[in-house]
Formats: structure tokens, sequence, C-alpha cells
């Protein structure tokens, strides 16, 4: 399994590996359309992720830090990911609190599937 370790100034760290899929049990599932981003929140942390077709592969972006403050204002300094997905290879990564999101590219790149948490909440 190859892994990269991400360790952003805000202390979010990022494990990012080629590996199966969870279990279908206690996951959400979305599916993401290219240029159409997600919103989601998932424990402390809020995420905003999308993907464009490049190639067959699918080029995704995750900005992640912790949610907004009352005044809506992110309270840390925010990571920033940009990784390419070969489909077939679905990629893994994991927030500091143990939260897993997955996400595939669907065949010639069209779409991806993400799959998190059953206690996140999303917006698509």
């Amino acid at each position: 399994m190859s892994k990269l370790m991400l360790a952003a100034a805000s202390g979010i760290a990022a494990t990012i590996a080629i590996s199966t899929p969870l279990s279908a049990k206690n996951v959400r599932e979305l599916v993401m359309t290219p240029g159409k981003g997600v919103s989601f929140y998932m424990g402390s942390k809020h995420g905003i992720t999308t993907f464009l077709s490049e190639g067959g592969t699918c080029k995704l972006t995750l900005a992640f830090g912790d949610n907004p403050d009352m005044s809506g204002m992110n309270p840390t300094t925010s990571s920033k990911l940009v990784t390419t997905v070969v489909e077939g290879h679905p990629t893994s990564i994991e927030t500091t609190e143990g939260k897993m999101l997955v996400f595939t590219c669907n065949p010639g790149a069209q779409s991806m599937t993400l799959v998190m948490p059953p206690d996140a909440k999303a917006d698509q």
C-alpha cells in the first residue's frame, strides 16, 4: 500500500492511500460530477471537494479545516490537497479524528463516488 503523509500548519493530518473501499455498512455515498463541488461537515471539520476530468482520470481537489465559528470565520488555517485519482484505484483520506473519506473515479472520469461516515452532513 502506497501512503503519503500530509501535515498542515493547522495541525490537520491526512493519509492518502490506495486501498479498497469501505464496507457499505455505516457509510454515506454521494456521486459527484465534474466541476460541481460538495460541501460537508464531519465531526469538528468542514470540507469542500470537487474534481475535474483530465485525460480519463479524476483530478481531485479537497479543502479541509475546522468548522467555522459563530461569526462564520474559520478559526484556524485550512489545508488544500490536489491529487489524481485513477479509475479502479480508490483514494482514502483520513482526518486526525479518524474519520475516513473514500474517493473513487468512475468509468471515463465522468463522475466520482464519495463515501463518508454516516454522521457527515453534505450539500451538493
